[in-house]
This record gives C-alpha cells, structure tokens and sequence, in this order.
C-alpha cells in the first residue's frame, strides 16, 4: 500500500504532498518556503520605501503614490506571513504610512517630508522595542539612478 493510498484517522485530513526531483514536500514545507518573512520583506520594503521618499521629495507624485502603494502590498503579505506582527504593522500604517499616503495626495512637500521623517522615526523606535535596535533605517542620500524621481510629462 502506497502512502497515497493510506487513509487518514476519522476526522482528520489525509495529507497532501507534492512531488518534486528532490523528493516529497508537504503542504506546511511548501508553506514554510512560499511564506517570505520580515526577513525577506523588510529589505524590499526599505528600498521602496527610499524610492518613495526620493519620489515625493523630487515632485514626482504618482511615482511616490505608486511606491507606497508597493509598501503597503509588501506589509499586507507580511500580515499573512507573520500574523504575529499584524497589530504593530496596522499601528504603522494607519499612524505613520497614511499621512504620507495624504500628503502625496495633496501634493505637498512639507507635509511629505515630515510624514516621511516621522515614519522612519517610528520604524526605528519598532526595532528598538522589539530587540532589532541594530536595524536603523535610514532614507539613502541618494534616489535610485534607474528611476526618474523628478517630475515627469506623460503622454
């Protein structure tokens, strides 16, 4: 009898597995590798948040808007990810990431700025209390060179 062919105790789920030239891997392996954590997320997350930063700063509003949008699909895969960090990454988005989602809105550079210094702020006091206080984040000197970050025509 192949394990295939084994049926599972009442009650219970059989369990799936999927076939690969290494071998079996099970649902939760399968998980395990598909689920990219903090880990993984963070450093995409901080160059886009860089992006952003530079975007808003140069007057390029829908970059700036664009990338913030990226920021928040990033945390959202983190909330499913790592539901442990669900509440403080809520807490940063609603107090630190919508302010620079209004300013971007508005168009406004003083606003954008303080909301992006605020947010980096918070972002470090984060790792701090959490016992990632070697993790300090800030904006690049420098915008990405293989982006416009100014404003731009558009046809």
């Amino acid at each position: 009898m192949s394990d295939s062919d084994r049926k599972p105790p009442a009650g219970e789920a059989p369990e799936v597995y999927a076939t690969t030239k290494g071998g079996r891997l099970s649902l939760d392996q399968i998980g395990n590798l598909a689920a990219p954590g903090l880990g993984t997320l963070m450093p995409i997350i901080s160059d886009r948040f860089g992006w952003m930063a530079h975007a808003g700063i140069g007057g390029n509003w829908k970059l700036a808007g664009y990338q913030l949008r990226k920021v928040n699909k990033l945390f959202t895969t983190a909330r499913m990810t790592r539901p442990k960090w669900t509440a403080v990454i809520d807490e940063y988005t609603v107090g630190f990431l919508n302010p620079i989602g209004a300013a971007i809105a508005e168009a406004d550079r003083e606003a954008f700025a303080r909301a992006v210094d605020a947010a980096v702020d918070e972002a470090n006091a984060i790792h701090r209390r959490f016992n990632y206080g070697y993790i300090v984040y800030k904006v690049p000197a420098r915008g990405p060179a293989h982006m416009e970050t100014g404003p731009v025509e558009e046809d």
